[in-house]
């Protein structure tokens, strides 16, 4: 309960828009989940408002929200920082090794049983097999797991950012030092 909470999302409108809520310790801890579809920004900062926890300092975006919308003329990360959030865009990296960290981290993650249904998405993502050419195709196949697992990939993409120590500005004028400071 003492640690921040982080949010990360992997949006769509007619397809699912998946939110992993998570904290970081010594590991990345999942601690719950939600998917819906066809619904206004304005929907997912009141499922982010309603719950009850004490957030980080950036709700985690795709580099798809940067795009603007020609119903607005604003993007979804300007939509955001309306509502007051401060966001941050995930880092791209290809969708494989994206894919490949996310496994490496589940090693070092922590899933509360809250997020049952993305564990369940979790476990039935695959890459589509392709019969003509009897092998697997490279990209994943896109059904509903997709969304909760490209949420969780995203988690796993920027936990360790969140790890990072916040670097300590130095103070602009001597007496605004401390006796500790000037030792």
């Amino acid at each position: 309960p003492t640690l921040k909470v982080h949010a990360v999302m992997d949006l769509g409108f007619s397809d699912d828009t998946a939110i992993w809520w998570f904290q970081v310790g010594k590991e990345l801890r999942l601690i719950d989940c939600y998917a819906t579809n066809g619904m206004p920004i304005a929907h997912y900062h009141e499922v982010l408002m309603a719950r009850p926890y004490k957030y980080g300092e950036w709700l985690w975006l795709p580099h798809d929200a940067r795009a603007k919308s020609l119903q607005t003329g604003r993007s979804i990360e300007e939509q955001f920082r309306g509502l007051g959030w401060k966001t941050r865009i995930v880092p791209e990296l290809g969708l494989i090794d994206g894919i490949q960290a996310t496994r490496l981290t589940f090693a070092d993650c922590y899933i509360d049983t809250k997020c049952q249904e993305g564990v369940d998405a979790l476990k039935q993502y695959q890459r589509e097999y392709d019969e003509d050419k009897k092998c697997f195709r490279d990209k994943p196949r896109h059904d509903w797991t997709s969304h909760y697992s490209d949420g969780a990939r995203y988690a796993a993409l920027v936990w360790r950012e969140e790890m990072r120590p916040k670097p300590v500005q130095e103070p602009r004028w001597p007496q605004d030092r401390t006796i500790s400071e000037i030792i």
